[in-house]
């Protein structure tokens, strides 16, 4: 019994393809020959056909690492601390607001199936104590990130309380940043 098989190197991962089942070694060596090289060519064919089907990095041996994040805004820059408290303000002053992956799509396979481009335009909607609302846009989503920077200025008179800052869009609603107002 006797079995053929095939290593090559593709994108840097070893790939061993089994070209014949055991079975066995035939009677006469030019039918064996025929054999075995009718095997290769499949084999060969295949390696060569099937990266063609689709683009390299499709290919890729990579697993899921679920390292997507929806799109949020807060006061921090690019690479700026998540999570951080949120800021107290008082009326007249301006702060930057920062938008963070407002992008499509999710590839954190590196199988190429759902590739990530920023958002067209989008308006952020600023509700302020009180119920009165701002809209915030178009805001368009560039860089590393996906992100964008807009600066509010609270406006004179907001009573103390919550400032909510959302975005509502699609392809995935956030929570609301919030800022506080102190008394003035």
């Amino acid at each position: 019994m006797s079995a053929a098989s095939l290593t090559t190197s593709y994108l840097g991962d070893e790939i061993t393809l089994a070209l014949c089942r055991e079975r066995p070694e035939p009677t006469h060596a030019k039918t064996r020959r025929t054999a075995v090289r009718a095997h290769l060519i499949a084999a060969a064919a295949f390696a060569f056909l099937a990266p063609s089907a689709c683009d390299a990095t499709c290919l890729s041996s990579a697993t899921s690492s679920a390292s997507c994040v929806g799109p949020y805004v807060d006061d921090q820059p690019p690479r700026g601390t998540f999570g951080a408290e949120p800021p107290v303000v008082t009326t007249g002053e301006t702060v930057t607001l920062y938008g963070h992956f407002f992008r499509s799509g999710c590839n954190d396979t590196g199988n190429c199936v759902d590739e990530e481009r920023p958002l067209p335009p989008v308006t952020l909607l600023v509700t302020y104590p009180g119920g009165g609302t701002e809209e915030l846009g178009p805001l368009t989503p560039a860089g590393w990130d996906s992100g964008f920077r807009t600066e509010l200025t609270i406006p004179a008179g907001t009573p103390p309380g919550r400032i909510r800052v959302r975005y509502d869009g699609q392809p995935r609603p956030q929570r609301p940043f919030v800022l506080v107002v102190g008394a003035a």
